[in-house]
């Protein structure tokens, strides 16, 4: 269920982000279009593999079509900028997997030394 919520927030996210760096460049899009951009590139990423360079391929096709602009460099610009957006949006507001991973790495650990307290790793438990 979760999975479906994080598919549909994305493609609305990255609609949203599409449509934002068509007003920053210089490629309009309205936001239906880019929602449309969105759901068929964000559906051909869901190819095992391969789906990077069709999303990829989807998401430059689409654009295309709706915006009529040339590929080099207004399209490339488009999704750079998108691309921006989305990194910047990400570092502002994506968790902190660092110290999430570093708990579960202790968390290992300490079972580990429970179970078997000469391992040479346990020393570095008393520094916590």
């Amino acid at each position: 269920m979760i999975y479906f919520f994080s598919f549909f927030l994305n493609i609305g996210i990255v609609a949203s982000i599409l449509w934002l760096a068509g007003r920053v460049g210089f490629v309009r899009i309205a936001f239906k279009h880019a929602l449309i951009c969105a759901v068929v590139s964000s559906l051909a990423g869901l190819v095992p593999y391969v789906g990077w360079f069709f999303a990829l391929w989807s998401l430059f096709s689409m654009l295309h079509y709706f915006t009529r602009a040339s590929l080099v460099p207004d399209l490339v610009v488009l999704v750079l900028l998108a691309q921006a957006f989305a990194m910047g949006l990400g570092a502002l507001v994506g968790p902190d997997h660092s110290a999430r991973q570093d708990r579960a790495e202790r968390i290992l650990l300490l079972e580990r030394c429970q179970d078997d307290p000469d391992y040479a790793g346990c020393d570095s438990l008393h520094a916590y």
